[in-house]
């Protein structure tokens, strides 16, 4: 799917919630909270500035809850996923997360995405690579 991004809100004990972002048909993005403990699901469609101040939102609070979540895991498409402690989110840290979502996420071409499970693809630099 293009233009995809999961965040993962890991407790010690039961599901995790998961933040699902993706581009909708209209030029946006569907936004899609899912608490997998109560199993309610939010969704609504956005801009992408209204990901950014979600996104920005959610890393500043995720530090003040007094049951916090113990990680959080960033799924951008095409990229591994990152998983961070919820104890160790400074500002800085924080920055660079909203960051990295911003530029390797908002503005991911579409052109540039592969929706591949076992293509070759060739670059400029190797002649050929397997992605799996």
């Amino acid at each position: 799917m293009l233009s995809t991004m999961y965040v993962h809100l890991q407790r010690l004990k039961g599901p995790d919630d998961i933040i699902y972002v993706k581009r909708n048909d209209m030029g946006g993005f569907l936004l899609t909270y899912t608490d997998n403990y109560s199993g309610v699901q939010n969704a609504f469609h956005c801009s992408k500035q209204t990901i950014i101040r979600y996104m920005e939102h959610l890393f500043n609070m995720l530090g003040m809850d007094d049951e916090p979540f113990l990680f959080v895991q960033v799924s951008l498409n095409a990229y591994p996923s990152l998983l961070f402690k919820i104890q160790d989110l400074t500002p800085q840290k924080i920055h660079q997360i909203l960051n990295l979502i911003y530029h390797n996420f908002m503005h991911m071409e579409p052109s540039i995405i592969l929706n591949a499970s076992r293509e070759t693809q060739t670059y400029p630099e190797q002649t050929e690579r397997t992605l799996q």
